[in-house]
């Protein structure tokens, strides 16, 4: 029956679950996807399949990044958008500021659009958008969260109204494209494009979006989830910054396993 088990402990590297992902290159079972938190780890790590494999012919190991993963779900999607890079974002955010800049009292006096109002206005733009808010969703926080600074929400809420008319039908940028493939995706969608997977090995992350945490709890309906999380629960002071994570799994009803007690 499909699971998610988490291991906790101290961190010991990206590579936490390399014996059992090896032991299946090597026995020709490659029913599994990885997902790290670096394309450089990946990039090794698909070099080790490869190099590992019984004929040292492995076609497009299964290792990902979060992001990667979820970008190709996203274009499985019908209907999916054109992604847009985080440069065109820039330019699209740099646009949006210089012909509504006036209306932008918080972010401005009144003047023209700054570089470095323009860079740190599409950081926090691109934050939003990853943590799944549009102008419909972002137009819905609730009144008490804003309250203490109107003129900020009012700002933001006018930039991703204007974002989402410049994007049209048509174009998307990619952290939105992130949390859509995680909201939409089902298990159909899945297994289409990774027919035949088990085991999924989730290793090197502490900190999770909302996408993240939606896309673990789908695959734990359809796949056993491995996932290692730098965790103790008998110190909680020390690994404070991945508490939020621990609640989060636990609701889910994953099973905990302890550094001690792994098999």
């Amino acid at each position: 029956m499909p699971s998610l088990k988490v291991y906790t402990g101290p961190f010991k590297g990206y590579y936490y679950f390399s014996p059992q992902i090896l032991k299946s290159v090597q026995t020709k079972q490659n029913d599994f996807i990885v997902i790290l938190p670096v394309n450089r780890a990946v990039r090794l790590f698909r070099r080790k399949l490869i190099d590992t494999s019984p004929d040292k012919v492995l076609i497009n190991p299964p290792v990902f990044t979060f992001n990667d993963i979820l970008l190709q779900l996203y274009r499985t999607i019908p209907g999916a958008k054109r992604v847009i890079t985080g440069e065109m974002l820039h330019l699209i955010v740099e646009n949006i500021l210089d012909k509504k800049i006036s209306e932008l009292k918080y972010l401005s006096s009144g003047g023209s659009a700054a570089d470095s109002l323009v860079k740190k206005t599409t950081e926090i733009i691109t934050e939003l958008r990853r943590f799944g808010y549009d102008s419909t969703e972002f137009e819905n926080i609730q009144i008490s969260d804003k309250s203490d600074t109107p003129l900020k929400y009012d700002n933001f809420r006018i930039l991703l109204n204007a974002l989402d008319k410049q994007f049209g039908h048509h174009l998307i940028d990619e952290p939105f494209a992130l949390h859509t493939a995680a909201k939409i995706l089902n298990e159909n969608q899945f297994q289409s494009h990774f027919p035949a997977v088990k085991n999924i090995y989730i290793s090197g992350y502490g900190l999770f979006t909302p996408a993240m945490f939606l896309l673990i709890e789908k695959l734990s309906n359809w796949c056993d989830v491995h996932l290692k999380l730098e965790h103790q629960i008998d110190n909680p002071d020390l690994f404070a910054h991945t508490q939020a994570a621990m609640e989060r799994f636990t609701s889910m009803n994953a099973q905990i396993i302890e550094s001690e007690n792994q098999n």
